[in-house]
């Protein structure tokens, strides 16, 4: 049982978050016990503010810093979260979650991390190209069902992916990414061109398959409003500090640290003029102790917090400001490389959407300049944000941040507008104040009033929606 006082009655949303028992004694508190099971319009219905089918007007088009379909119209999304199996729910289950989702007005929903075998997705336990065709089934039928009651749909497909035994003669060194748990979400996706190539063929396959329900493949489906490369990750994040998952992968390792090499040869020719630009001091700076551009062994270093404002500080009285510089610009670079092959081979499909290389921050300064850009360079400027409550995706005992947004303007969920940029349209894909923070229910207003009314912003995804009763449920 949720509570809420009197005062509040008349600003009540549409949301509905996990039923909650609060035990107050206060006589300005009354019980709320919402049922939230039919689907009839009632008084605050908003399924006939959508026009149906989506995609009725043409695809979702990027014009400067704005969404627009086809035919010019400019178009804001409201909408939310669905992750793992809730994205290819039993079919009858299915429409009735898509009619809910219109009955409260959202116009969009984000479905992630899909791809994955078993309980998150409808992936191929042997083969990561392939698919479960029962899975799909369900997954094509609920599309189509989003589809039909008005509703867009964002393609953010992975996150972690665990390299299959089927895909042994599609990566160079299979053993090596086995024994580390057959993860290869974290450097490897940014360094590994094979590991690339193997998650661009997934997505590819997926872009070409034909929904039997909307009889057009996805990359053609107008109701596809964005396609997502990467989940929550960046070359400049933590995930790639140090180069510490390398240590179980010396192919990769060997191969990076060759690039490097190679780059470095070719902006300044020999190793003589290296060390005239780095300086002596600079060699030698990292784990590799005997490093020769001949040698092809010259390490660039992962961590980004080197290439922050501090970092860069420290590198300066260390003699390896200018080592890192060209460290930070060959990773930009080396980012830039693989989502623009991934551009190329997803409009390949046909696909003429928006495009979202990650959605994720980095470490202030150079990094999230860089990391910016290439978003920039995608297409659509992307963001993640979460605020106050505990910590992880479950109640437990402990302390939590019982905060709100009034207390500290520009702070929490509205700071991440600081990353838009001129001529992109900008969205927060996950956002949430988080369980059991007692003001959430002021995030949805200051999204829709700051971020979308006031700031411009283009969508706003909240995390997340279920086919399931959880304390993430917020459209219960």
């Amino acid at each position: 049982m949720r509570t809420i006082p009197r005062s509040t009655r008349s600003v009540l949303t549409a949301y509905a978050f996990a039923v909650v028992t609060v035990a107050l004694a206060d006589d300005q508190w009354f019980p709320f016990t919402p049922r939230g099971g039919s689907l009839e319009p009632g008084v605050i219905g908003m399924a006939d503010w959508l026009e149906k089918p989506a995609g009725a007007r043409g695809g979702v088009r990027m014009r400067g810093d704005e969404f627009i379909f086809e035919d010019g119209t400019p178009v804001k999304f409201w909408g939310a979260n669905l992750q793992f199996t809730d994205c290819m729910p039993d079919k009858g289950l299915g429409e009735r979650m898509a009619r809910r989702f219109a009955k409260y007005g959202l116009n969009a929903i984000r479905l992630h991390k899909i791809m994955e075998p078993d309980w998150a997705g409808f992936g191929d336990r042997n083969d990561s190209t392939r698919f479960d065709a029962a899975k799909l089934d369900r997954f094509d039928h609920f599309t189509a069902a989003l589809k039909s009651n008005g509703i867009y749909y964002g393609i953010s497909w992975v996150f972690h992916h665990s390299i299959r035994p089927g895909d042994r003669d599609k990566v160079i060194a299979y053993d090596e990414i086995k024994a580390q748990k057959g993860e290869t979400s974290r450097v490897l996706v940014f360094i590994a061109e094979d590991v690339q190539n193997l998650r661009i063929q997934m997505l590819v396959n997926l872009l070409m398959h034909t929904n039997p329900y909307t009889r057009v493949t996805y990359a053609h489906d107008p109701a596809v409003n964005f396609v997502e490369f990467q989940n929550e990750d960046s070359i400049f994040f933590y995930t790639f500090n140090g180069f510490d998952d390398l240590k179980t992968l010396p192919t990769y390792k060997k191969l990076f640290i060759k690039r490097y090499s190679e780059w470095l040869r070719r902006k300044y020719g020999s190793h003589e003029a290296l060390v005239k630009a780095w300086s002596t001091n600079a060699m030698n700076a990292f784990a590799v102790k005997d490093e020769h551009l001949d040698r092809n062994n010259i390490m660039p270093t992962g961590n980004p917090w080197m290439f922050s404002p501090e970092g860069l500080a420290q590198g300066t009285s260390r003699g390896i400001r200018a080592r890192l510089l060209d460290n930070a610009q060959f990773l930009y670079e080396v980012q830039k490389e693989f989502y623009d092959r991934f551009t190329k081979a997803v409009r390949a499909t046909g696909y003429k959407g928006p495009l979202v290389g990650s959605c994720w921050t980095t470490p202030a300064g150079l990094p999230s300049y860089y990391n910016l850009l290439t978003d920039y360079q995608v297409g659509v400027i992307d963001r993640h944000n979460y605020f106050g409550g505990q910590d992880g995706y479950s109640p437990h005992t402990g302390p939590f941040k019982n905060i709100t947004h009034l207390d500290k303007p520009g702070s929490g969920l509205l700071s991440f507008g600081l990353h838009q940029a001129v001529d992109r349209p900008f969205q927060l894909s996950e956002w949430n104040t988080v369980f059991p923070d007692q003001w959430a229910l002021e995030s949805p207003t200051l999204v829709a009033a700051y971020g979308i009314g006031l700031q411009g912003w283009d969508a706003s995804y909240q995390f997340t929606a279920s086919a399931r009763d959880t304390m993430w449920d917020i459209v219960a």
